[in-house]
């Protein structure tokens, strides 16, 4: 079976052979997941591995493979005439299996060297060898950098990479992913650009953090900062979140200085009566007075749209 790094990776399709609980904690960008076991089987052939051996836990998993085969050729079947990189943890034998099964049908299958493993050496390798120039827009909660931004070619989205917005309130009608899957997400995007257009962020997002290379990138590139009137950032909030209520009010019992418990109190019953107000006042006396845009030159978005489109 010929095997293929992943950098040497181009227009083939991946497939990924992993259980779905590995699946989804990260996987290489656009792999589809056709597992060879289950979450629970993959647990009781490890068990089986750890007590009783190699042998005792290749018969029970064949016995799980067998079952399986005509629903994976099944599966597989629409993507025969495509050139198939198959991979699993490090390349073993689920990946072989799989690999050895397609290319007795005649399909033109591979096997990703390494597996998932070995792609997780690349992306780090990627990142301790990231150069890459970057202009770096801050701004106030609500000016619209993420929603002006995506209309640059060269936008890299940290908040949708992350799948969250990076402020307290940043989970809401977002999915989080790991760190793993945000790494990924970040390389997919950066590819092989040598300019990217980033948002202003602090290096942690939610739970996840901006890797090193990148950030240090970021910090050294040129920074500028996006305004907006208070009654647009008001109103781009409401269109993002206001049909979120109940999380934003949950949310909102949980910050503290500079809002008061009374002040909080207040905003959580005007979220009924006025979301307007509610998320003007949480602008103004909490996210305003804890952000710091610093020093950058300030401009608004037709100003700095004609700097950034020429880049």
């Amino acid at each position: 079976m010929q095997r293929i790094t992943y950098n040497d990776v181009t227009t083939e399709f991946l497939i990924d052979v992993r259980s779905p609980k590995e699946y989804a904690k990260d996987h290489i960008p656009g792999a589809i997941n056709l597992p060879l076991f289950t979450d629970e089987e993959r647990h009781i052939v490890g068990l089986l591995y750890k007590k009783e051996g190699r042998d005792k836990a290749i018969i029970k998993g064949s016995k799980y493979y067998g079952n399986k085969v005509p629903n994976l050729l099944k599966s597989v079947q629409k993507y025969k005439d495509k050139k198939i990189v198959v991979y699993c943890w490090r390349g073993g034998m689920r990946s072989e299996a799989i690999a050895s099964l397609f290319a007795s049908v005649g399909y033109n299958v591979k096997k990703l060297r390494g597996g998932y493993k070995g792609y997780r050496g690349w992306v780090n390798k990627q990142f301790e060898q990231l150069d890459i120039i970057c202009h770096v827009v801050h701004g106030l909660t609500g000016v619209g950098k993420t929603e002006k931004l995506k209309l640059l070619p060269t936008f890299l989205d940290l908040e949708s990479c992350a799948g969250h917005k990076g402020s307290k309130f940043g989970h809401i009608g977002m999915t989080p992913v790991t760190q793993k899957m945000f790494e990924s997400n970040l390389l997919k995007q950066i590819n092989c650009n040598k300019l990217m257009v980033v948002e202003g962020e602090s290096r942690r997002i939610g739970n996840l953090f901006i890797p090193k290379q990148l950030w240090h990138c970021m910090n050294k590139g040129t920074h500028y900062t996006l305004t907006a009137p208070i009654h647009e950032r008001v109103e781009r909030i409401v269109r993002e979140y206001g049909n979120h209520q109940n999380e934003l009010i949950k949310v909102t019992k949980t910050l503290k200085q500079p809002l008061s418990k009374q002040r909080i109190n207040e905003v959580c019953e005007l979220f009924s009566t006025d979301i307007n107000q509610a998320i003007k006042i949480l602008l103004t006396e909490y996210y305003d007075l804890n952000y710091n845009t610093g020093v950058h030159k300030e401009y608004d978005w037709e100003s700095l749209h004609k700097i950034l489109k020429i880049l």
